[in-house]
């Protein structure tokens, strides 16, 4: 059952939190709650790191096909809240989950479902800059 009440801040960090364990399900299902019950950009954001999660779900799963098509569209998604947004290092992120685009397309071209998991991404979360923008809820890092 999905807590109608999860706080944006709370759920950022219960994400990044699984999503660095590799556990990019409930990562996805952690931000999934908050992302229905937080309305603009933060539920915008917040799709962004569940298509990105899925995207690493499918590679898990053997299915490289899916994990670039989710991994892409987060990707685009994530584009404009670059360099950091809601304490995350966006950019990082991205830099990173390019890479996982061109090696899971290898992956499905060439039929291999194998990969590095050691060299998957880490996400970094740190107080957000004073300029930095900052949506409804957006997290403060103790």
């Amino acid at each position: 059952m999905r807590d109608p009440n999860t706080s944006f801040d709370a759920a950022l960090r219960r994400g990044v939190a699984l999503f660095n364990r590799r556990e990019f399900f409930a990562a996805h299902e952690a931000w999934e709650d908050a992302w229905r019950t937080n309305p603009g950009e933060p539920a915008y954001f917040l799709h962004g790191l569940i298509q990105i999660a899925a995207g690493f779900v499918k590679l898990q799963r053997g299915e490289p096909r899916g994990a670039f098509l989710n991994l892409d569209k987060g990707r685009r998604k994530l584009e404009r809240f670059a360099p950091s947004r809601h304490g995350l290092d966006v950019a990082a992120l991205l830099a990173s989950v390019t890479g996982w685009i061109a090696t899971a397309r290898a992956m499905d071209a060439s039929g291999r479902a194998d990969y590095d998991a050691g060299s998957l991404p880490l996400l970094t979360l740190r107080q957000a800059e004073p300029d930095e923008p900052r949506g409804a809820g957006a997290p403060s890092v103790d």
